[in-house]
This record gives C-alpha cells, structure tokens and sequence, in this order.
C-alpha cells in the first residue's frame, strides 16, 4: 500500500491516517450531538429553565477556540507530538462524554462538556494540516472531501444513537455508551506514521 502511495505522490501511510481521522471526526459530531438529542430528559432531571440549559453548550463553544489555537501552537513548536495530544485529547473528550452521564447537578455538566469541546478542538487544529501534508496538493479536495463526510453522519449518527438509546435506557446511558468507541479509536492513534519533512518541504 505504501509504494502504491509513494506512486501517487502521496506519504506513506496516507490512507491509514485518512481512514482513522475520518473516523474519529464522526465520533466527535456523535458525541456532540448526542446530548442534543436527549436535551429535554436532562432539563427535566435537572429541572432546568430554557436559560439554564443553553449553558452546558455556551461555555463549551467559549472554550472550543482557546483549546485548538493551545493545540495548534503545541504541535507547531514541536512541544509534544502530534500523535500524543490526538490521543489524550480523543481519550478526554471520550471519557468525559461518558461521565456526563454520572452528572449530578448543571455545573457538572457544564465543566464536563467544556472538557468534551477541548478535545474535540485540539483534534480539529491538529487533524486537517497534519492530512494536507500526507496528500498531495492536486488530491487535497477529494480528501477534504471524504474527511468532511465525518461530520453529517456524525450528526445523523449522534441523534439517532441518542434517540434510540436514550428512549429505550434512559439519557445517562446513551451518554455513557457514546464515550466507549472514543476510548477503542484511541489506540490506534500511535500507530499513524508521520508525513516526512523533508518530502513536504520540496512539494
């Protein structure tokens, strides 16, 4: 697979980290959505006000921007490897979106859906140029193209996993459910190769 790549111009391993990206930016619209879809359990568990339970999704969007300009200075001053902070911040978003399900009160739900945001963040700022280095410049679209995919049918995914669990269980297991393929994803993130630089620098 690597010299049919090596052919097309593209870096070793190219198809590999398309595959996983892709797959953990479905993850990151599932677990976002998925607490969209069983709002109105959470407002009547917590016996929330139409105010109140705009916050969880408010603070987290505040903290989405700070955590990916962090990540994306992070990984361009070589402070840690990109494949390690994909990894903590997939393992973070995951775990938290599974312990929402433990929350007991709105500040709980709050503090844990800002975490979620951050890692999903992180991933963004760290994801789409670490792809472009593998692509060549003629395949950038196509591949932009099948990473985009990720996010509608995160989305449908999110809704209807939410819909469906948290009809039949309730909303803390749907959440709790949602976080698990996160955590499996994680593992493979250390076995990504790296684009070379000195291949990216002569493009």
């Amino acid at each position: 697979m690597d010299r049919a790549e090596s052919v097309r111009g593209r870096q070793p391993g190219a198809r590999y980290a398309l595959v996983l990206c892709t797959s953990i930016y479905f993850l990151s619209y599932v677990d976002r959505m998925a607490p969209q879809s069983v709002k109105e359990d959470i407002i009547n568990d917590f016996g929330l006000k139409d105010s109140q339970s705009a916050l969880p999704t408010t603070c987290a969007n505040a903290v989405y921007p700070i955590a990916a300009v962090i990540a994306g200075w992070m990984v361009d001053t070589a402070l840690v490897d990109c494949r390690t902070l994909l990894t903590i911040a997939l393992v973070v978003w995951s775990v938290c979106t599974a312990l929402t399900a433990f929350s007991q009160h709105l500040g709980q739900l709050i503090l844990l859906r800002m975490f979620v945001y951050a890692g999903e963040a992180a991933f963004a700022a760290i994801a789409f140029p670490l792809l472009a280095d593998f692509y060549p410049k003629r395949e950038l679209t196509a591949m932009y193209g099948i990473l985009m995919l990720g996010m509608p049918l995160g989305v449908s995914a999110g809704f209807a996993a939410g819909g469906v669990v948290g009809s039949a269980f309730g909303w803390r297991a749907a959440l709790c459910l949602c976080g698990v393929p996160g955590l499996v994803l994680s593992c493979f993130v250390p076995r990504m190769t790296l684009p070379s630089k000195s291949t990216i620098s002569e493009r």
